[in-house]
């Protein structure tokens, strides 16, 4: 996942949470954290959505927990929805 990719992380059935995340690949502004995110492959600076944070949230995300990439279309749709659960986009 590179700057620019869109995925989903799907926690509504895995944590009783009522909503998947839906985020962003970004890069950081700031280069002391682009020198940490050069020595840390596992993580990805983000910008992250859901319908309990709909203006979103910056913070590092572990490319393991992201379950899907999306296209910007499934991602602009999902925004344009309000950030509903993965599966009213997907099918």
């Amino acid at each position: 996942m590179s700057p620019g990719d869109h995925f989903v992380q799907l926690v509504g059935d895995k944590m009783n949470i009522p909503c998947d995340i839906y985020g962003e690949v970004i890069e950081s502004e700031y280069e002391e954290d682009r020198l940490m995110l050069a020595t840390r492959p596992e993580l990805r600076l983000c910008k992250c959505y859901s319908p309990l944070c709909v203006e979103g949230e910056y913070g590092n995300i572990y490319v393991a927990t992201m379950t899907k990439q999306l296209t910007c279309f499934q991602f602009e749709t999902a925004r344009a929805r309000g950030w509903p659960p993965w599966e009213t986009i997907s099918s």
